[in-house]
């Protein structure tokens, strides 16, 4: 029982008779402190650059981990995508993209996955400009975007009966302003 009482008389000390006590106590220590830190003034400078630098790489880090693992991806069900990479150790190729016939290939022995899509991309020169350009672009599967449930703001997506004809060959072009531009190119 005595443990109980003591410890109710340190809590009602706390809020009654305390606040006033601290407060002395921190300007004190308060002004102890800065006449200590005027009289070490180097030890200042290299105490607040190593708290900056040190608060600003904790800060960075935790940007990269939230941004990576911690952030859900920006796609519906991202938690449910994967990324399928081929790795032929015999040739020492880790890691390469899965060509056009083995996607298919899957695509036909697919029964566990909702859906397999095609990305890769390439760069290219654009001429007919005051000066060429070079152009990232991204080769996609007829149902790309409705994997990731992206809508387009103009027209329509690919539609499942063109998976097996050739379209007319377009381009997706992102400038340094953020606006993409969708035109097709004559064949």
């Amino acid at each position: 029982m005595g443990i109980w009482r003591l410890w109710w008389e340190t809590a009602k000390g706390i809020f009654t008779t305390a606040p006033r006590e601290h407060l002395s106590m921190l300007r004190q220590d308060s002004i102890f402190a800065l006449r200590m830190m005027r009289k070490n003034f180097g030890f200042t400078i290299a105490a607040i650059i190593v708290l900056g630098l040190g608060i600003g790489a904790n800060t960075a880090i935790f940007s990269v981990v939230n941004a990576v693992l911690l952030k859900p991806l920006p796609y519906q069900n991202g938690e449910r995508l994967l990324m399928m990479r081929q790795s032929t150790p015999t040739s020492g190729l880790m890691g390469r993209n899965v060509s056009v016939p083995e996607l298919m290939d899957y695509r036909r022995q697919n029964r566990s996955l909702d859906a397999i899509v095609e990305y890769h991309n390439m760069q290219f020169i654009l001429l007919g400009r005051a000066e060429p350009e070079q152009v990232e672009t991204g080769v996609v599967s007829w149902n790309y975007f409705d994997v990731f449930g992206a809508k387009p703001l103009i027209g329509r997506n690919f539609a499942p009966t063109t998976k097996n004809q050739a379209p007319p060959p377009s381009f997706f072009s992102a400038t340094n302003i953020g606006c993409a531009v969708s035109a097709a190119i004559p064949p």
